[in-house]
């Protein structure tokens, strides 16, 4: 284990995941749950060996399921894996016991050390109500912990603590003091929640110019909600002058990081040509690949498209298709649509009941 880890970090050889890799796959084989908890990583994220989330999972399970050294990390990466079905099948069951044992690993942790990274961990945990019950107490203690050992995490924890308005400290001023001294550290969330509060100004007083700088700094760190909200920005030019060939740009970094708002919001664009020339082929792939992707809005879009009989041929089959995702997700407009087209039998048998 200690090999690999040297060989991963390039602490006193040159650094190699590859050769990591192998000492920590012969550890693993001695059951060295820290091995199994390192491996896991590598394979989770892709570090040196190929993306192989099954594999991730089954490493961290030896690690968190070890008879005398439960790795509390690889618990939490397993509570993680179960909620979200990676590696693994949806399991909401499983992912709260995996969190609980991860909390209460964690907290034995504490007790042996005084570490910012944890004292983040368990601030993160006890605000988020992940693996124990919701104390927004102890979330601040944990993280002002964590910020006293120069972690800028906390600093942005702190930062979101105080937004909440159910915190009994909450203080909007405050919040804004936190964030800005983790962006200044080069915080890219802090710098996205901050250049969005002064865009808004609405509890704390509106500075667009400070906004703007600060959702670029962001953005040129590849953070995917900094790029959708300065894209929709510049395409729209709302107090300042619209640049739409770098807004798409920005929209388009945005999608490859997976952000459906961005897909959604450049599929409309192209599909209007108001801003942007317009480009219907483009705006259905987008409008497609975020409705494919849980979306509701974009499925509402996609029906309307289809219905409409206007830039594309008609298409009642696709139209209703995408109208009943929409509607088992709650979507308001689409319900009152198909339920139009129920009660009077346009493009679908009647059904008023159901209508």
């Amino acid at each position: 284990y200690r090999l690999g880890k040297m060989h991963a970090m390039g602490y006193g050889v040159e650094q190699s995941h590859t050769d990591a890799i192998e000492w920590y796959d012969q550890a693993v084989q001695w059951r060295n749950p820290f091995a199994a908890y390192a491996l896991g990583s590598m394979y989770c994220y892709g570090q040196g060996v190929e993306k192989d989330e099954e594999k991730a999972f089954q490493c961290f399970k030896l690690a968190a399921e070890h008879p005398s050294k439960p790795n509390a990390y690889a618990q939490y990466q397993l509570g993680r894996m179960c909620k979200e079905g990676l590696g693994t099948n949806t399991d909401r069951f499983a992912s709260e016991q995996w969190y609980r044992q991860a909390y209460q690993g964690f907290l034995r942790m504490e007790q042996d050390m005084a570490d910012d990274k944890l004292y983040y961990r368990l601030g993160s945990m006890n605000l988020s109500g992940t693996g124990t019950d919701v104390d927004l107490i102890q979330a601040m203690l944990y993280f002002e912990k964590a910020a006293e050992l120069g972690n800028v995490d906390a600093l942005y924890g702190l930062g979101k603590l105080y937004l909440r308005k159910d915190f009994e400290g909450y203080d909007m001023a405050k919040a804004a003091e936190y964030l800005e001294d983790a962006a200044k550290q080069g915080h890219s969330y802090a710098q996205y929640l901050l250049g969005k509060l002064l865009l808004r100004g609405e509890d704390i007083p509106q500075d667009c110019d400070a906004a703007i700088q600060w959702l670029e700094k962001s953005a040129e760190q590849d953070n995917q909600y900094a790029q959708y909200l300065l894209g929709k920005i510049l395409l729209r030019g709302d107090g300042m002058e619209a640049d739409p060939k770098r807004a798409v740009e920005l929209l388009e970094r945005s999608i490859e990081q997976g952000n459906l708002y961005a897909a959604y919001f450049l599929g409309k664009a192209c599909l209007s040509g108001e801003a942007i020339p317009q480009d219907i082929d483009r705006a259905i792939r987008l409008l497609t690949d975020a409705a494919e992707r849980g979306m509701d809005s974009a499925m509402y879009a996609l029906a309307k498209l289809y219905l409409a009989d206007e830039l594309v041929p008609m298409d009642k089959e696709k139209a209703i298709y995408w109208l009943k995702k929409a509607v088992a997700l709650n979507n308001q407009y689409a319900q009152y649509q198909l339920g139009k087209m129920l009660l009077f039998g346009q493009g679908i048998d009647r059904d008023i009941d159901e209508g």
